[in-house]
């Protein structure tokens, strides 16, 4: 929290006036398609039940919390001027803090500790955007997360898989952004510790090169979208199946699948029903 930020919050204590205290936030309500993103929606809901319940209980009082309209951003899970210009908008109006951001990409840009809010003195408050790559403090200095980090949770989370269903393999699929080479990253290393190997990788360009849209993610509307994930496991399955051609099938080959891709992930998972009709794929379930 830069020094700016912590003055005005001290000066919350001292002053025996009202005061209202403005928060600005950077809403995940929409994919880049327009269509509705609902575990988007349902964050700023929970921030905007949360304002009015302190407020109603008086826990500030003689202040108040405040998140006006007027200072809500739809981002659409993408980094643009419009972005920049938003926060900009938001130190302008002197917001004690900028909350939400919900993808790591979009976090990354509102944090990072060269941008217009850390020079502000005005910290992030995020809830959703858990990528490891965020924990580090030095270049983040000013985000503060009320979910985990992936760092701790998916080794923790992939070790009870594993132990549980006993695979003989992994194959993993990570999208290019922040989020998903983090989620790679700590895949990896936890595949390591448990001594499974990982027998195929493919990894596909959240960006467009070209046009800058984002791919990938609200697959269940978007076609184009599910066959550009659904290639990217494609090639990982056929990564590994030279690592198969000398088992019986009959033996226990359970083949994990490991996605580090957000909200791509319905679309590798919905994958797997185009590569068979049923549980398991050239003598290989798919878990």
């Amino acid at each position: 929290m830069g020094p700016g930020c912590f003055s005005i919050l001290v000066s919350f204590l001292v002053l025996s006036h009202a005061v209202e205290i403005k928060l600005g936030y950077v809403s995940a309500g929409l994919y880049p398609s327009g269509s509705p993103a609902p575990w988007g929606e349902d964050m700023l809901s929970a921030t905007k039940l949360a304002i009015n319940r302190i407020n109603a209980a008086k826990i500030l009082h003689p202040h108040i919390i405040s998140l006006p309209d007027s200072l809500i951003f739809e981002a659409k899970g993408t980094v643009t001027g419009s972005l920049e210009r938003a926060l900009r908008m938001m130190a302008g109006n002197k917001v004690v803090a900028v909350l939400g951001g919900g993808w790591t990409r979009v976090v990354e840009a509102m944090a990072t500790v060269d941008g217009t809010l850390w020079d502000a003195g005005i910290p992030v408050l995020s809830a959703g955007a858990s990528s490891m790559t965020l924990d580090d403090r030095e270049s983040f200095p000013g985000l503060f997360r009320t979910c985990y980090s992936d760092g701790d949770v998916q080794p923790m989370v992939t070790q009870s898989v594993v132990s549980g269903i006993r695979p003989r393999s992994a194959i993993l699929v990570a999208s290019t952004d922040a989020f998903g080479k983090g989620g790679a990253a700590v895949f990896n290393k936890t595949l390591i510790d448990v001594g499974l190997p990982l027998v195929g990788y493919a990894e596909f360009d959240s960006i467009d090169r070209k046009t800058g849209e984002l791919r990938g993610d609200d697959c269940a509307k978007s076609t184009d979208n599910f066959e550009y994930v659904c290639e990217a496991v494609s090639r990982a399955f056929a990564a590994s199946a030279a690592e198969y051609e000398s088992h019986d099938s009959n033996t226990d080959n359970a083949l994990l699948l490991l996605s580090a891709t957000g909200p791509s992930t319905q679309c590798a998972l919905a994958c797997l029903s185009n590569l068979s009709n049923s549980t398991k794929v050239g003598g290989r379930e798919i878990l």
